[in-house]
């Protein structure tokens, strides 16, 4: 696998002043249309709240084992210190862009982008992260990392470019949520995970051949 070393300034979310947030209308950002919380449909509302493994999570809903599709991964030097993600000038980092993608349905269920701290993560969970296919998630259970989730914001969008993934109009919404992970204390990475307004997560229907 090629790696591509960035030379832009990084550019991090300043989340000092923000507190942990709850799934509400309250803190539900950018709203299209009818968005709210309460008119979310379960499975939704279990996505976007999940503190554990989202890929098991969404094999389950879905009845299908999904597969991870790197559609970017660079790695660059921090160009200065992120005091909330604990990045020092000159730590590496990964930017990195993700589908997860259904093994039978083969549709794109989620979007994923993150920056990890490439120099706060053990030695194995690097390899896998860098030289794999396993989504983050199962990595976490493969190598028994403790691990949690601090929310900081959520909302839907405009799809935009994401459009092409999830077969949509630019026009079309889809809903996010942005995260910190945390292992052994300190932050390791920032996730933004992104999914069609109109996904249901229910298990797509088997065609039926004579």
């Amino acid at each position: 696998m090629t790696l591509f070393v960035a030379t832009k300034k990084p550019i991090f979310i300043n989340l000092s002043n923000k507190q942990m947030i709850k799934l509400t209308n309250e803190t539900l950002n950018n709203k299209y249309s009818n968005t709210s919380y309460s008119n979310l449909n379960l499975h939704q509302r279990i996505v976007l709240n999940n503190g554990g493994c989202l890929t098991k999570l969404l094999e389950d809903l879905l009845e299908e084992d999904l597969y991870l599709c790197k559609l970017k991964e660079e790695i660059y030097q921090s160009a200065e210190d992120d005091e909330v993600m604990q990045v020092k000038k000159g730590q590496r980092v990964i930017d990195r862009k993700i589908l997860l993608t259904g093994s039978e349905s083969e549709l794109n269920h989620l979007y994923a982008e993150s920056k990890i701290i490439l120099d706060n993560l053990e030695q194995n969970f690097k390899d896998l992260l860098l030289y794999s296919n396993v989504p983050i998630g199962k990595i976490w259970e493969q190598l028994k990392v403790e691990t949690y989730k601090t929310l900081f914001a959520w909302g839907d969008e405009e799809a935009g470019f994401n459009a092409v993934h999830f077969n949509l109009a630019p026009s079309d919404i889809l809903l996010y949520r942005t995260y910190l992970v945390y292992s052994n204390g300190r932050p390791v990475m920032r996730i933004t995970e992104k999914f069609p307004l109109n996904r249901s997560f229910q298990p797509v229907t088997k065609r039926i051949t004579a």
